[in-house]
């Protein structure tokens, strides 16, 4: 079972993954020659920990599918008779992240005692195929290596040669829609300085959604915050926490994220109409210093 992909990897990941989705018009994004290319271009520490994260958290969330579910209640204009109905609004939606990927695939060749033996003819040549000149160069020390030990009557000692292929992923054809004919860019300069929590990506990501059509100001209460960002408490003590880990959160956004005009109440935050953090016609690369 893979499991579903969790804290702030898979959250940079399907932000560089949109963001190249419409900075490159295509469904299918290359992810590198290898997972150290990768780690390079979303800015990662390149160590062999980091590159088993995410490894495993690029399995999980290309083989993700978000659910989106939303209820309303919503009160209709008065009749003739001057009276109102309420009516209940019910919607959901289903998107796969990815239709297809190929990811880091290595492969190993070791050349038998057979092998070494016509190497050491002068009309063979090494065989190194879809390598890097770094993988040729390190195949013919090797053999050239063992060669000479195979002359001087030693035993050889196979040779590996691991070949990065090139790895891709293809988004699906519903979420590649709504990310390029409803985009809403954020600051990826951001991300990076709010990627040691989740829930300040949360929040960043969540305002400046919120603040892209919001045209009037608006109170969002505690229990609508708690709802949608899933935090499943439901005793005085759970509130409060998540009251108090949401503040800490929306502070770090907020320094960073300036023109938000956010003011915390009594009862939630109030959100009033401020400019986009990120312009339309502003869609840097994450591997673009922001």
């Amino acid at each position: 079972m893979i499991g579903y992909p969790y804290r702030t990897l898979p959250r940079s990941l399907l932000a560089w993954l949109t963001t190249e989705a419409v900075r490159t018009k295509s469904r299918t994004i290359p992810l590198g020659e290898s997972l150290s290319d990768f780690c390079r271009q979303l800015e990662l520490p390149i160590t062999g920990l980091q590159i088993r994260r995410l490894k495993d958290q690029a399995r999980r969330l290309f083989n993700a599918r978000l659910s989106v579910h939303y209820v309303e209640h919503l009160e209709t204009d008065p009749s003739p008779r001057g009276q109102r109905r309420q009516v209940r609004q019910e919607a959901g939606q289903n998107l796969l992240i990815a239709s297809r990927y190929e990811l880091w695939t290595t492969t190993q060749r070791s050349a038998k005692t057979s092998e070494l033996e016509a190497a050491a003819e002068p009309t063979a040549k090494p065989a190194v195929r879809r390598g890097t000149k770094a993988d040729a160069a390190q195949a013919a020390a090797q053999s050239a290596a063992q060669t000479g030990a195979a002359q001087r009557g030693a035993k050889p000692t196979a040779v590996t040669v691991e070949t990065s292929l090139p790895s891709s992923v293809t988004l699906s054809a519903e979420l590649y829609e709504e990310v390029t004919h409803r985009p809403v860019p954020v600051d990826i300069g951001a991300l990076r300085l709010l990627r040691g929590s989740p829930l300040r990506l949360d929040v960043y990501t969540w305002l400046t959604y919120r603040m892209s059509y919001l045209r009037k100001p608006v109170v969002v209460t505690w229990e609508q915050l708690r709802f949608q960002f899933g935090t499943q408490v439901s005793t005085p003590r759970g509130y409060r926490h998540f009251r108090a880990d949401f503040s800490e959160a929306l502070r770090w956004v907020l320094a960073i994220y300036r023109e938000a005009k956010v003011d915390e109440v009594g009862n939630g935050i109030r959100l009033r109409p401020s400019p986009p953090h990120v312009g339309r016609g502003k869609r840097p690369a994450l591997n673009q210093r922001g």
